[in-house]
């Protein structure tokens, strides 16, 4: 089974989402911006009113030749001189968000483990301020992390314990799995420098699909213990930033303090048979998602039956008394509103 069955969401075309945090002196642009940028106001930025936007791409952004030119849009409006948009703000991001829908989870928590890996590397790239900055954590700052990615692993519903705030300001947060069915990448300082977003987007999604290729996280942990580095970072580092990592020093060290932390979780269980047992186990229960509420609807049912508004967040179906209340007042009140399936 795949992510998007987990998770209950339909299945999107393969690319990325991206979102560019900005902060400047006068108020941004939040209308008649160019296609596909879409603003809203960003709370957790600093500024006057109007003057702390996120800029996020709508719909999915494919990874082809298309996509410096899209970028361009949105950084030639932020670049000229009358935005007065505050130039690499600590506080300000670029998030990569690449689709996973389409992959199984230990697919997911490859990709996951072929970032911590090289993580170390990849935020000395994003900039001095990036490291131990709170809003991207790396691995060595918060070990927590693993902690929330064993949980999910050794639990019956993939990537419903990771729905959760504790882990959203991660280098890669893993609650966006759980809300969108992607691995967001909050590494990168808030740049507008096109160039660089560019060069930053396709590299996470380099890395994404390099790692899926391995399948799980034991069979890529097992690749990097059986290579030396330069062939783990030809393999897994787009070419695009590839020279800015390989000048780096300490590369091995950085690495190994990473690969070191993952060896618990890269082997907790048999990857192939966790994923047979999952499969196994979520059709058995045949998990449902909950109804979603609609305000008419839960009016309706306010007024003949209040009991009934109190709905589990999970129902089993077809494992439920006939006479279940809860669920039976409601596909009575659906039928009442004409809301029946």
């Amino acid at each position: 089974m795949l992510v998007h069955e987990y998770i209950g969401r339909k299945l999107k075309e393969d690319g990325m989402g991206l979102e560019l945090e900005t902060e400047a002196e006068v108020p941004l642009p939040v209308s008649d911006i160019p296609k596909p940028w879409r603003a809203k106001a960003e709370g957790s930025l600093r500024g006057l009113p109007g003057c702390s936007v996120e800029y996020y791409s709508e719909g999915v952004v494919a990874a082809d030749e298309w996509k410096l030119p899209r970028i361009r849009r949105l950084t030639d409006m932020l670049n000229k001189p009358e935005q007065k948009v505050l130039k690499e703000s600590p506080r300000t991001s670029f998030h990569v968000h690449v689709n996973m829908l389409h992959r199984t989870p230990a697919q997911v928590w490859a990709a996951a483990c072929a970032y911590w890996i090289l993580e170390n590397l990849l935020v000395k790239y994003c900039g001095p301020l990036r490291e131990g900055n709170m809003f991207c954590l790396r691995l060595r700052d918060a070990e927590a992390i693993l902690t929330y990615a064993k949980e999910d692993v050794l639990a019956d519903h993939p990537f419903h314990s990771l729905n959760n705030n504790h882990i959203r300001y991660a280098g890669v947060n893993l609650n966006a799995l759980a809300k969108f069915g992607t691995l967001e990448f909050r590494s990168m300082r808030g740049t507008t420098d096109p160039t660089i977003l560019d060069n930053w987007s396709t590299a996470m999604y380099h890395l994404v699909n390099e790692a899926v290729k391995m399948g799980n996280p034991e069979n890529l942990l097992d690749f990097y213990f059986r290579n030396s580095e330069a062939t783990f970072i030809n393999r897994f580092i787009h070419p695009n930033i590839r020279p800015d990592i390989e000048r780096m020093p300490n590369i091995r060290d950085d690495m190994d303090d990473s690969a070191l932390m993952l060896g618990d979780f890269a082997y907790l269980v048999d990857w192939p048979e966790w994923e047979t047992q999952l499969e196994t186990l979520w059709n058995a229960a045949r998990y449902k998602p909950r109804i979603y509420r609609d305000d008419a609807l839960d009016a309706f049912v306010a007024r003949i039956r209040p009991e009934f508004i109190a709905v589990d967040e999970m129902v089993r179906a077809g494992a439920r008394d006939a006479a279940n209340p809860a669920m039976d007042g409601r596909r009575l009140a659906r039928q009442f509103v004409g809301q029946d399936d």
